[in-house]
């Protein structure tokens, strides 16, 4: 007669990965970036002269203009930060 053990399962070591947070738990409340966020966010950007256009109608849409904008708040203002130093 054979003796058949149940298979059990296989522990794998701790590889000690990082936990996954939100992008939102990771920037400190008072940074900076979460100012421009608010600030890009309220603006109308038809108002401002901000025009997109379609090129093509396949393929993946155009980025939003407002990602570009605060794009550029936030590299204009660490350069002027890093000038001032």
């Amino acid at each position: 007669m054979v003796n058949i053990k149940p298979m059990e399962h296989i522990h794998s070591a701790d590889r000690h990965q990082i936990a996954m947070n939100s992008l939102d738990d990771l920037i400190e409340q008072d940074n900076a970036v979460r100012f421009v966020d608010a600030f890009v966010n309220q603006l109308d950007l038809s108002q401002l002269s901000f025009k997109t256009k379609t090129i093509k109608a396949e393929g993946r849409p155009s980025y939003n203009s407002k990602i570009f904008l605060k794009r550029y708040f936030m590299a204009t203002s660490m350069a002027y930060a890093a000038a001032a130093d």
